[in-house]
């Protein structure tokens, strides 16, 4: 039986016992890590970031350690692997799903999803992007799987492959191929207003 992508994350801990917030927190060396931290450096100057899906804020720790001035913020479902990189990171870590971010219009400067937007359907995508590219003022960041046939993949909770630059209005956009992938995560594009 399927369960809903929210609830496969939200209840990792009680699945995989305690042990993978560590292996998450010392997973820095992905390729798709440092062609974040790359993608980040070529955007205009930004000075706050928030991460869709963060889990354990593996992502946040490498671009905090490669952007000093940066205030870092991230959300996720699962309360155990916030309150883990709370505990490791000077940062906001706040326990909240994509369809329910707690951000004002034009409130950070990025918003990067990883590995984060292939749970959302894609009767619900359009209007989850169209709400990130409101929150930030900058750009948007996002990591995904995007290379192989639209629609959903079968697994423990609903997953999609979506075509992400159909969605976003064609401003300054990049796309970079995470090779090899990491999971299924092989592309990331940047978008910038």
């Amino acid at each position: 039986m399927m369960t809903s992508a929210t609830s496969y994350w939200a209840s990792r801990d009680r699945t995989y016992g305690s042990g993978w917030c560590n292996h998450y927190w010392d997973a820095t060396d992905q390729p798709h890590r440092r062609l974040l931290v790359e993608a980040l450096r070529r955007m205009a100057l930004w000075t706050s970031i928030a991460e869709i899906g963060c889990n354990v804020g593996t992502n946040l720790r490498l671009i905090a350690s490669a952007f000093p001035h940066a205030r870092v913020a991230g959300f996720d479902v699962n309360r155990v692997a916030l309150a883990y990189g709370q505990d490791r990171l000077d940062g906001s870590f706040v326990c909240a799903d994509v369809h329910h971010l707690p951000l004002r219009d034009e409130s950070i400067d990025v918003i990067m999803s990883c590995y984060a937007l292939a749970y959302v359907s894609p009767t619900d995508l359009p209007k989850v992007i169209d709400r990130l590219i409101r929150v930030c003022r900058i750009g948007l960041v996002i990591a995904e799987p995007m290379v192989g046939p639209e629609g959903e993949v079968s697994g423990g909770c609903p997953e999609w492959r979506h075509r992400y630059l159909a969605h976003l209005p064609g401003r300054r956009t990049t796309l970079t191929t995470v090779s090899p992938p990491v999971d299924h995560l092989n592309g990331i594009v940047t978008w910038e207003k």
